[in-house]
């Protein structure tokens, strides 16, 4: 297979006008036969020009620039100097510079990659640290061996580049992110933190409608449903097993296992809350009693726990991330690897909260009362905090639903009907990124 680099010429060129100045032959007269056909030979190579380009469009998208650690999916706003609002860019984290991802095609005949023109992206979110989503607009896209064009999600691997289809049934989606569409989500390492499983990708369509999972079957993600009511606590260990109580009885715990099977139910007198700690089952009674938990044949096996707290509280969803987590509380926890030691660092409670992760910061979205709206925003690296408040009523549940970090400075969300996405800068300044023209 050929290296990432183009086997055609620079499509810049491709998009460029044939020259009137090749009419003149260096400024001879040319009889009008000549001259028609001489116009006939320049059409024939905008012709081919036109067919080039669209023989690249009618490619599959199955490749674009990686994703390292050193680059941040990054949407444009028109104080970055372009002219279209909302170009999705590579944006460098250490000196903001932005670079525009390639994209290719590898070649189902001589297996080389062909540079394609730029693509539209129309929205894109990290998942973890190994995969991305990313909504395009008018792609190519090919799914046991049919080719299919149109707004189709595909997966991107991080470190190779590789793009995949995600699919349903066996034919390419479209899944809209949380900034897009505020019942539809990714757990997504940068909001939870309960699902320690990276080879898999788990995702929610509708408040009631379970969860999902995508899996990798060697050509796409296809979504299968794993649970069909997601109301109540669960957790996902590494292996990619889960472990939940429901809603309807909180004496029951079920166990799904990864590699399928009928659920199992075990009914305990025990009932610590769930957690993951070192991608494991663990369970956490009154603060301080943190329990390992293990599944047995019959029934859940409780055994004292390595890490140890005296005030460590677990609620329905915390973030994680860093050597930090934050709860629904906005209570920020440190934990010691070293020492196996969970300690409070800081207790923001201040009504209904959601926590988001950027690179080196977590901010949390609080509620209060009914026209104020709260922002911390804690600093992973140095301890620092921001703390600001904004008015409007409709700015925690926009925020609390549909919040995006885009970098450590910078979060977005939307409206109620996603028609405007505001821009939160981390000293508290606001902004219109983005408002449909309907």
């Amino acid at each position: 297979m050929g290296t990432p680099e183009s086997s055609l010429a620079n499509t810049a060129s491709a998009n460029e006008q044939p020259s009137t100045s090749a009419l003149a032959n260096n400024g001879a007269t040319l009889a009008p036969e000549e001259l028609l056909l001489a116009a006939q030979r320049e059409q024939s190579k905008g012709n081919l020009q036109q067919a080039r380009i669209d023989s690249l469009l009618e490619q599959p998208v199955n490749y674009m620039t990686p994703l390292t650690a050193d680059y941040e999916l990054y949407q444009t706003t028109p104080t970055d100097g372009y002219q279209i609002r909302g170009t999705w860019l590579y944006k460098d984290v250490s000196n903001g510079s932005l670079v525009t991802p390639t994209f290719m095609s590898i070649d189902s005949q001589s297996g080389e990659y062909l540079t394609l023109p730029e693509q539209t992206i129309v929205d894109a979110q990290s998942i973890n640290d190994k995969f991305a989503a990313i909504n395009f607009g008018e792609v190519e896209v090919r799914v046991n061996d049919k080719d299919y064009f149109g707004e189709f999600t595909l997966i991107l691997e991080k470190a190779t580049g590789m793009l995949f289809p995600l699919t349903e049934n066996g034919e390419p989606i479209f899944y809209e992110s949380a900034l897009l569409n505020k019942h539809r989500s990714w757990y997504s390492n940068d909001r939870y933190s309960h699902i320690a499983d990276n080879s898999r990708l788990y995702m929610v369509y509708g408040m009631r409608d379970g969860l999902h999972v995508a899996s990798f079957n060697g050509e796409a993600f296809e979504i299968a449903k794993v649970i069909d009511d997601r109301n109540g606590a669960f957790v996902v260990d590494k292996l990619g097993n889960i472990l939940r109580r429901p809603e309807w009885d909180s004496d029951v715990y079920i166990y799904v296992d990864a590699a399928g099977g009928p659920e199992r139910q075990f009914r305990e007198a025990e009932k610590p809350r769930l957690t993951l700690i070192d991608g494991e089952f663990h369970g956490v009674v009154n603060g301080s009693e943190i329990y390992k938990i293990e599944v047995g044949s019959r029934s859940l096996m409780f055994k004292p726990s390595r890490w140890k707290s005296k005030d460590y509280y677990i609620w329905s969803d915390w973030l994680r991330v860093g050597g930090y987590e934050f709860n629904q509380r906005c209570v920020i926890y440190r934990f010691d690897t070293k020492r196996k030691r969970i300690t409070q660092q800081h207790d923001f409670s201040d009504g209904p909260v959601s926590a988001f992760a950027g690179d080196n910061t977590i901010w949390c979205v609080i509620g209060v009362g009914s026209d104020i709206t709260r922002f911390i925003v804690f600093n992973m690296l140095d301890g620092s905090l921001k703390d600001f408040t904004l008015p409007g009523g409709t700015i925690w549940a926009d925020a609390s639903s549909t919040l995006t970090v885009i970098s450590d400075e910078e979060a977005r969300y939307s409206n109620q009907n996603n028609s405007v996405i505001y821009s939160i800068k981390a000293d508290g300044t606001t902004r219109v990124v983005k408002m449909d023209a309907n």
